[in-house]
């Protein structure tokens, strides 16, 4: 199995699509949950108003993201940027403005591939790159428990964070701020 990691770019928006399709059950999110102003109405969104949503984003140059290969085929995908540019998840947490800070805000493993080490495959080589291009901090925002179906932990599995060295930060009830220092 060949394995790649790469940043979303816009030769790769077809590819983004592809993850985030009807036919991998995660054609409705396109991946903008924080980037809508509040929670209120989430529910009430349509595939299309996000995928409105997602389209906005690009056309501002928004590739926030880690694309996922498996044998050349997209099977993954990573948010990740500077966390202050989604001010909803920074109000969710109740974090101070932090420039240096970046974050993991969703991790999706298409429901095909899930349960063969991808999802640690696709953090490992955001870190990688994320270390290269001189991050210093990674925040991830993980649900808590180990037993969680896989639509509740849409922003990455606790372990997995743990695993790779992040180290908690604040734990909630439901959620765990976590850190990472490159």
């Amino acid at each position: 199995m060949k394995i790649e990691v790469l940043p979303f770019a816009p030769e790769r928006r077809a590819d983004f699509y592809a993850v985030h399709s009807d036919a991998h059950g995660c054609g409705w999110c396109n991946c903008v949950a924080w980037w809508t102003p509040t929670w209120d109405s989430w529910a009430d969104r349509s595939a299309a108003d996000n995928r409105a949503l997602r389209e906005s984003l690009l056309a501002q140059d928004q590739y926030d993201g880690y694309l996922l290969y498996v044998d050349d085929a997209p099977a993954g995908w990573c948010q990740t940027g500077p966390r202050d540019r989604l001010t909803k998840l920074a109000a969710a947490h109740d974090l101070a403005r932090d420039p240096a800070a970046w974050a993991v805000s969703c991790l999706l493993i298409a429901p095909a591939w899930r349960g063969r080490g991808l999802a640690r495959a696709l953090l490992t080589g955001v870190i990688d790159d994320l270390r290269g291009r001189g991050v210093q901090r990674v925040e991830a925002f993980p649900r808590r428990g180990d037993a969680l179906p896989a639509e509740e932990v849409w922003t990455g599995p606790e372990r997995l964070f743990l695993a790779l060295g992040f180290l908690p930060e604040r734990v909630g009830e439901r959620r765990t701020v976590m850190a990472l220092r490159l």
